[in-house]
C-alpha cells in the first residue's frame, strides 16, 4: 500500500510538472509573437539572401580544400534547404550572384547592409525572445555577426564534405551507398548550426544543454515541414494562379515556415532557460494574481532599499506558492510597463519611482483584475496581505482616493 502510494504521488507530480511545463511554454510562445516576427524576419530574408550567400562562399572559397565546391554547395543548399522551388529559385540567385561582380562602390555597400540589417533583426528577435533589454556594443555585435557569417558556412561544408563520395572513398568507409548517410548528416549539420545560434546571437549567457534541446526540436520540426510542405505544394495549384512567377510566393511562404520554426526552437530554449518547478501545497488562484503583483513589487521595493537586485531563485523563494509562469508573465508585464529591468546578470529590479506610480496604473499592465467581490477570502498572514486587503476594502468601500494612492504608499501601508 506504501508503495502505491508512492507512485501515485510520483505520477501526480509528473503530471503536475508536465502541465506546469506546457502552461509556462505556451505563454511563452504567446508572448513572443512569433508568427508576426517571422513574417517580418521573411521580408527582410529575401533582400539579404544574395549578400549573405555571396559572403558565405567567400568564406567557404577561402580555404583550400573548399576552393572548387562552390557550385556543389549551391547545389547542397537548396536540395536540402529549399523544398519543391530548389532548382528554379538557384538558378534566380545565380544569376543576381553573376551581377554583384559588376556592381560600384556604392551598390557592394547596399549589399553589405541589407546583410548588417538581416543579422540586426535576427539579433533583436532573439533578444526579445530571451528579454533581454541591453544592446550589444557595436564592436561586440561585429563580432558575433562575424562568428554566425563564419561558423554557418564552414559548418555546411563539413556537412558536404561527409556527403561527398570522393571523401567517404578518401577515409576508407565503405558506405558510401547508404541513402540514409546524406540525411544524417543534414540533420546533424541543421542540429549543430541552430544550437550554436541560440547560444551565441543571444546578448545573454544561454545554457548550452537548453540550446541543444531548442536546436534538436527546431531540426524535427524543419524535417517534417520539409516534407509537409513538399505536399502542400504538390496539390495546391500555383502554377495555374502565379503562372511563371509562382516561384516568388512559394520561396517566400517557405522562407516564413523556416523561420517560425527556427523562433519556436528558439522559444523553446529561452523558455527551458527560465522555468523552475516547485511543489507547493497551496497555489494563487487567477482571481488573486493582482495581490500577487502587489507582493512581487513589495519583494522588489524591499531589495531596492537594500540596494540589490533580485535573481529569479530569490524572488522563488520569496514566493514559494507562486508558479513559475505567474511570476515570469508578471515580471515580464511590468518590464513592458516600464516598472522593472533585468540586470546583465539577469537580476530584476525596480526601474521607475514607486511614488510617482499610482495604483491604479497598476491595473492596466496586464489582465488583472480587483478581487472586490472576496475581500473577506484574501490571505492576510504577512503584513503585505494585510495592508492589500486594507486597500481592497477601501476601494470597494467606494473611495477614488485608494485608487489614485502612490503605490509605494501603498505597498508600505501609509494613507
Amino acid at each position: 500500500m506504501e508503495i502505491t502510494g508512492k507512485q501515485n504521488n510520483k505520477s501526480r507530480y509528473d503530471q503536475r510538472f508536465f502541465r506546469t511545463l506546457i502552461a509556462h511554454l505556451w505563454r511563452h510562445f504567446q508572448k513572443d509573437r512569433l508568427f508576426e516576427v517571422a513574417g517580418a524576419l521573411s521580408y527582410t530574408s529575401l533582400l539579404a539572401i544574395v549578400p549573405l550567400l555571396a559572403v558565405g562562399l567567400g568564406i567557404i572559397s577561402s580555404f583550400e580544400v573548399f576552393q572548387d565546391w562552390s557550385g556543389n554547395l549551391q547545389d547542397f543548399i537548396f536540395r536540402n534547404f529549399v523544398p519543391s522551388v530548389g532548382e528554379e529559385v538557384k538558378s534566380y540567385i545565380q544569376v543576381f550572384m553573376a551581377s554583384t561582380s559588376k556592381l560600384t562602390i556604392v551598390g557592394t555597400l547596399f549589399l553589405i547592409i541589407t546583410a548588417l540589417a538581416l543579422m540586426s533583426a535576427i539579433e533583436s528577435a532573439f533578444n526579445r525572445i530571451w528579454r533581454v533589454t541591453s544592446e550589444r556594443t557595436f564592436l561586440s555585435k561585429m563580432v558575433m555577426f562575424w562568428a554566425v557569417l563564419t561558423l554557418a558556412p564552414l559548418l555546411m561544408g563539413a556537412a558536404l564534405a561527409l556527403t561527398a563520395r570522393q571523401s567517404l572513398i578518401g577515409f576508407g568507409l565503405g558506405f558510401t551507398h547508404l541513402p540514409w548517410f546524406e540525411s544524417l548528416a543534414i540533420f546533424l549539420f541543421t542540429w549543430g548550426a541552430l544550437s550554436l545560434i541560440f547560444i551565441l546571437v543571444p546578448n545573454r549567457e544561454v545554457n548550452w544543454r537548453h540550446a541543444i534541446v531548442g536546436g534538436l526540436v527546431s531540426t524535427i520540426l524543419f524535417q517534417l515541414a520539409k516534407k509537409g510542405f513538399v505536399l502542400y505544394i504538390s496539390s495546391a495549384n500555383y502554377k495555374t494562379v502565379y503562372d511563371s512567377m509562382a516561384t516568388i510566393p512559394i520561396f517566400l511562404f517557405w522562407i516564413y515556415i523556416s523561420w517560425v520554426v527556427v523562433l519556436l526552437g528558439a522559444s523553446l530554449t529561452a523558455a527551458l532557460t527560465t522555468f523552475r518547478y516547485r511543489r507547493s501545497e497551496w497555489h494563487w488562484p487567477r482571481y488573486l494574481e493582482l495581490q500577487l503583483l502587489f507582493r512581487l513589487l513589495a519583494d522588489l521595493l524591499r531589495a531596492q532599499d537594500k540596494g540589490i537586485a533580485l535573481s529569479l531563485d530569490e524572488l522563488f523563494m520569496q514566493e514559494p506558492a507562486a508558479n513559475d509562469g505567474q511570476i515570469l508573465s508578471m515580471l515580464d508585464d511590468l518590464q513592458q510597463a516600464g516598472l522593472v529591468m533585468q540586470t546583465e546578470h539577469c537580476s530584476w529590479l525596480l526601474s521607475r519611482d514607486l511614488d510617482e506610480v499610482s495604483f491604479e496604473s497598476l491595473l492596466t499592465v496586464g489582465d488583472y483584475c480587483l478581487p472586490l467581490g472576496r475581500v473577506a477570502q484574501l490571505p492576510g498572514e504577512e503584513g503585505i496581505d494585510q495592508r492589500f486587503s486594507a486597500l481592497m476594502a477601501e476601494i470597494y468601500s467606494g473611495s477614488e482616493k485608494a485608487l489614485q494612492r502612490p503605490l509605494k504608499t501603498a505597498l508600505l501601508g501609509q494613507q
